[in-house]
């Protein structure tokens, strides 16, 4: 049972990192359209 609750922690956490990288891929992009400007 233990572990479950470990794995699912571990799969949220992937998760969340997964999301974060997208969403600083997209403001480093925008960031890169700004200075070409």
């Amino acid at each position: 049972m233990l572990t479950v609750l470990v794995y699912n922690i571990q799969n949220k956490n992937t998760f969340l990192d997964a999301n974060t990288y997208k969403i600083s891929k997209v403001i480093d992009e925008q960031n890169v359209l700004l200075k070409n400007i």
